[in-house]
């Protein structure tokens, strides 16, 4: 999914792209982030790739992060926990399959720690 525009809330899906003039305000979940525009909330992603575009204030839960010269982050990385090989749950509109409630748990309970380890 490409977002061109404006959105207000949670996004879940298998992959997303925030254009350039994007703007997302709310959590972002997916398999694969790539942001060149702003997002202010948390992104929780397998891969999730920062452009020099981008403007992300929130945490960020990965299991990889590329940051371009440029980027503008103001937040925590946090790796996630490995899982046994299994992608991140997400919601992916095309297929209309809803995550488990167990893997966002998890990603709640792996911040919690963080900051309560900071």
């Amino acid at each position: 999914m490409e977002v061109n525009g404006q959105i207000e809330g949670e996004v879940h899906c298998t992959s997303l792209i925030i254009s350039n003039k994007a703007h997302v305000s709310g959590t972002v979940e997916a398999e694969r982030v790539v942001v060149n525009g702003k997002v202010e909330g948390p992104i929780h992603g397998g891969d999730v790739v920062l452009k020099s575009q981008a403007f992300v204030v929130g945490d960020i839960l990965h299991r990889s992060l590329t940051i371009e010269n440029g980027a503008h982050f103001d937040g925590r990385s946090l790796k996630a926990p490995a899982t046994n090989g299994q992608q991140l749950q997400t919601h992916s509109e095309e297929s209309g399959i809803r995550p488990r409630r167990e893997p966002a748990n998890k990603v709640r309970e792996a911040i919690s720690a963080a900051r309560a380890s900071s």
